[in-house]
């Protein structure tokens, strides 16, 4: 959150990634949390989960793209 808070250009944006109530949290960030960290809000979230699925759905069609060719190669 930081990262992207720092880096956004756009007053309108910055200012709404900055000051939204609508935080999210989970285990893993209430145990990583030193103090210092910024909890996302629920739209980089589901930014961040849409941009997951879909890198490991690319990373899925290829393996099967790679396993057809190995039993295509095998076949011959």
């Amino acid at each position: 959150m930081r990262t992207i808070i720092n880096k956004e250009k756009c007053m309108f944006c910055y200012t709404y990634l900055k000051e939204s109530k609508n935080r999210v949290t989970c285990p893993l960030i209430t145990i990583k949390q030193l103090g210092g960290l910024i909890y996302p809000i629920s739209d980089v979230v589901a930014v961040v989960n849409f941009a997951n699925r879909n890198v490991n759905l690319l990373f899925l069609s290829v393996s099967l793209y790679f396993c057809i060719e190995e039993i295509i190669i095998l076949k011959k």
